[in-house]
C-alpha cells in the first residue's frame, strides 16, 4: 500500500512539477549510477528508491556520504562509527580523546576516507553499539542450556552495591567463554533485590525459567537467601557455592591460626613500603628474589603464597631486616624481633608442608576450561591432602573445609548426578528387619521406596536428564573476578560523571570482546 502511494505521488510530483518525464529522463541520464522506468528513480548503488528526486534531490543524493562510500565499497558511515566506539571503549579509551589534535591528525593521515566524528556522536552512537551485542546475545543463548553467576562489589564511591551478572551456555563437547548481561547498582544488599535483578535481566534478554540450570556465588547470605528464591522461579537450577571462595575462606582461616606468621608478613611489607633506600639495599643483598609480598584482598590464597615466600628466603630476609636501623621506622623492630622467634620459622615451615595443596588447587581452578570431573578431581586431592595431616591446626582446618563441602549441597547433588550415582536411604540400616515385613496395607509411595531399600538402589534423580550439559559446567565464579577488576578501571580520575547505563555499556562491550576473541 505505501509503495502504491509513494508511486503514485511521484507520478503527481511529475506530472505537476517536472514539465515531462521525457525531461526527468533526460537530466537522470547524467546520473549512471541511476535508473528511471518511468514511475521512479531508484539508485543501483545504494539499492533503494529516491522519494523525491528533483534535480537538486539527485544531486544531493549522489554527494552524501553513504552513496560514495558504498560507491567504493566501504561499508556505511554509521558502521564505522560503531565500529571506532567498540574499539575505543575496548581500549579504554575516553570519548573526549576523539577532540584531541593529534588523535585526529593521525587518523586523518592514514585514512582519509572517514570523517573522524565528534564526541558527542559517539555518546549518541553508543547505545547503538549496546543494542547490537544484546541482539546476538540473545540469539546465542536461545534454546540453549545456560549457567548464571551473580556476585557484589562496591561502587567507585563506595556508597552503593554493584551486582555483576554474567551466563555462559553449557556445552555438552567444551566449555564456552562468558557473557556479562548485567552491572546493576542496587540500594541494598539483600536477598530479594538481588532476585529481582536476576529475574528482570533474565527476561530483558528472553531467557525461559527452564534454560537455567545453574547457579554460582559465594557463600554470603544474601547471595544464599537469593539462591533459595530463584528456585522456584526456575525449576532445574542447582545453587554450587563457588569452590575458589571455599578454598580462600580455608587460607583465611590458615592465617588466623598463625597470628604471629601474619605479624610477619605485614610488618615486613610495611618495611619496605614507599621507602625507595631500602628497596634498594634489598636489591643490592638479595639480586635474585621478588620484593617481599603482602597479601592481595583480590585474589585467592595470596596469604599462604607470601608465607611460602618467606619461609623460602627466611636466612636472607633475616639477614638484611637485621641490619636495618629501627630508629627509621617502628616496623623495623617489629619485623626484626618476628624474624628472631625461632617459633615464627616452625610456623613457616609447617604452613609450606601442610597447605600447598590449596594454593595448587586454587591455580588449577582458575583455568576456565577445565571439565566438570577435572575440577571434582582437584576438590578430591585437598580433600585427601587435608585427611593426611593430625595436628591440632591442621584438624581445625580440615573441619573448616569438610564443614564448607556439607554446606554446598547442590554441589553433592551435581557429583552425583555426574556419577550416575544416588545418596543411600536414611533407612538403609534397616534393610534385614525388612526381609519378612508383612506389605499388605503399605501405601503405594512406601512400597517402591521399601522395594529400592530391599533391591540396594535409588531413585534417579531428576536432573539426571541435563547430565551431558553438566559435563563442563564451571564451579567457580572466576570470571567474576575479571569483571570487578574491568569495571573498577572503567572509572579512571578522568571519568567522574559516567552514567550507570554508560559504566554498563562499557563493561559489556569489553566482555563481549573478550569472548568474540578467545572464541
Amino acid at each position: 500500500m505505501c509503495r502504491i502511494v509513494v508511486t503514485k505521488m511521484s507520478e503527481e510530483i511529475i506530472r505537476q512539477n517536472y514539465c515531462s518525464v521525457t525531461n526527468v529522463q533526460k537530466f537522470i541520464s547524467k546520473y549512471p549510477d541511476f535508473e528511471y522506468n518511468g514511475s521512479r528513480v531508484r539508485c543501483l548503488v545504494c539499492n533503494k528508491d529516491l522519494l523525491l528526486w528533483k534535480r537538486s534531490h539527485c544531486e544531493k543524493h549522489v554527494k552524501s556520504a553513504n552513496h560514495m562510500w558504498k560507491k567504493r565499497g566501504l561499508k556505511p558511515y554509521a558502521e564505522f562509527i560503531m565500529d571506532l566506539i567498540f574499539m575505543m571503549s575496548v581500549c579504554n579509551i575516553p570519548f573526549h580523546n576523539i577532540q584531541k589534535e593529534q588523535f585526529r591528525k593521525f587518523c586523518d593521515k592514514y585514512n582519509p576516507d572517514w570523517k573522524l566524528p565528534s564526541e558527542s556522536t559517539l555518546r549518541n552512537y553508543l547505545p547503538r553499539v549496546r543494542e547490537r551485542i544484546e541482539a546476538v546475545i540473545r540469539r546465542e543463548f536461545r534454546g540453549e542450556k545456560l549457567w548464571l553467576t551473580v556476585d557484589e562489589s562496591m561502587d567507585s564511591k563506595k556508597n552503593l552495591v554493584v551486582v555483576h551478572i554474567i551466563v555462559q551456555i553449557l556445552k555438552p563437547s567444551g566449555s564456552s567463554l562468558p557473557y556479562l548481561i548485567a552491572t546493576t547498582r542496587l540500594p541494598s544488599r539483600t536477598g530479594e533485590t538481588i532476585k529481582n535483578v536476576i529475574v528482570d535481566t533474565l527476561q530483558k534478554f528472553e531467557i525461559s525459567a527452564t534454560q537455567v540450570l545453574m547457579f554460582v556465588t559465594d557463600n554470603r547470605l544474601a547471595m544464599l537467601h537469593a539462591g533459595r528464591l530463584l528456585k522456584p522461579v526456575f525449576p532445574n537450577l542447582l545453587h554450587v557455592m563457588c569452590i575458589l571462595h571455599m578454598l580462600n575462606l580455608v587460607a583465611e582461616t590458615i592465617c588466623d591460626y598463625y597470628p604471629d606468621v601474619k605479624e610477619l608478613i605485614a610488618q615486613t611489607r610495611a618495611v619496605f613500603a614507599n621507602a625507595p633506600k631500602r628497596i634498594r639495599q634489598f636489591h643490592e643483598q638479595c639480586p635474585n628474589i621478588p620484593e617481599p609480598p603482602g597479601p592481595d584482598l583480590t585474589q585467592w590464597g595470596t596469604w599462604l603464597e607470601a608465607a611460602f615466600y618467606y619461609f623460602q628466603h627466611f636466612p636472607l630476609l633475616r639477614s638484611l631486616l637485621l641490619q636495618l636501623d629501627t630508629i627509621e621506622a617502628a616496623a623495623i623492630k617489629e619485623s626484626q624481633l618476628k624474624f628472631q622467634d625461632h617459633q615464627v620459622e616452625i610456623d613457616l615451615q609447617t604452613i609450606f608442608n601442610n597447605y600447598q595443596v590449596i594454593t595448587n588447587a586454587i591455580a588449577a581452578l582458575q583455568r576456565s576450561s577445565l571439565s566438570l570431573g577435572e575440577s571434582l578431581q582437584i576438590i578430591d586431592s585437598v580433600q585427601r591432602g587435608l585427611e593426611s595431616l593430625s595436628d591440632e591446626k591442621s584438624v581445625c582446618v580440615k573441619a573448616t573445609f569438610n564443614g564448607l563441602l556439607q554446606k554446598n549441597t547442590d554441589l553433592a547433588r551435581l557429583r552425583r548426578i555426574y556419577n550416575n550415582s544416588a545418596p543411600a536411604d536414611e533407612f538403609s540400616c534397616f534393610k534385614d528387619h525388612y526381609n519378612y515385613a508383612n506389605i499388605t496395607s503399605l501405601h503405594m509411595a512406601d512400597l517402591a521406596r521399601l522395594r529400592r531399600i530391599y533391591n540396594n538402589s535409588a531413585p534417579a534423580d531428576e536432573f539426571c536428564c541435563f547430565k551431558d550439559h553438566y559435563n563442563y559446567a564451571n564451579i567457580t565464579s572466576l570470571h567474576m573476578e575479571q569483571s570487578f577488576s574491568l569495571y573498577k578501571n572503567i572509572f579512571s580520575p578522568l571519568r567522574t560523571r559516567l552514567k550507570d547505563t554508560t559504566a554498563e555499556t562499557y563493561a559489556m562491550i569489553w566482555m563481549f570482546s573478550r569472548t568474540r576473541s578467545e572464541s
